[in-house]
């Protein structure tokens, strides 16, 4: 196991380390014995914590992830709500099933939309993007804009 440095990129929700509503890639500017400050895509500062908190990471950070490339690939659109990620082909049906399962009551700036991999990790639109292209699975990095379930959609169809 390595220790989490600064420059790491620590991919996704992170087990929830950086907090529950937390699953942007974070990019890593300090580190102590038992803590990791990090700055999501957003701007925002997070802190995580704990006696074995590098252990924790290690596992989410990108210089622990295979350099294959088509290794790690990008399986459907998903949503992350209230503890519970739906996984499907679009992130609308998704969304529309959430609204259905909570009566109308959802506020959509509580819908975290990203995908999950083929291994089952939740990962940001933009980290998707990343994955997506090193896979092959799309064709441009999309000019720095985050990945649509559509994108891939496309693609699989001009593949046929």
């Amino acid at each position: 196991m390595s220790r989490i440095e600064v420059g790491d990129t620590i991919l996704g929700y992170a087990g929830g380390f950086f907090g529950r509503d937390s699953h942007d890639t974070r990019h890593v500017e300090a580190v102590g014995s038992d803590w990791v400050i990090a700055r999501e895509e957003r701007g925002t500062v997070v802190l995580a914590s704990g006696e074995d908190i590098h252990e924790q990471l290690w596992e989410h950070c990108e210089r622990n992830r295979p350099r294959v490339k088509g290794e790690m690939r990008i399986k459907e659109a998903a949503v992350f709500y209230q503890g519970k990620t739906l996984s499907g082909p679009r992130h609308g049906e998704l969304t529309f099933q959430i609204i259905g399962e909570d009566g109308g009551l959802v506020k959509l700036a509580h819908v975290m939309m990203g995908f999950v991999t083929e291994c089952g990790k939740f990962v940001s639109r933009q980290e998707a993007t990343k994955i997506a292209f090193a896979a092959g699975q799309i064709k441009s990095d999309l000019g720095g804009r985050p990945l649509y379930s559509e994108d891939l959609l496309s693609h699989e169809r001009s593949e046929r």
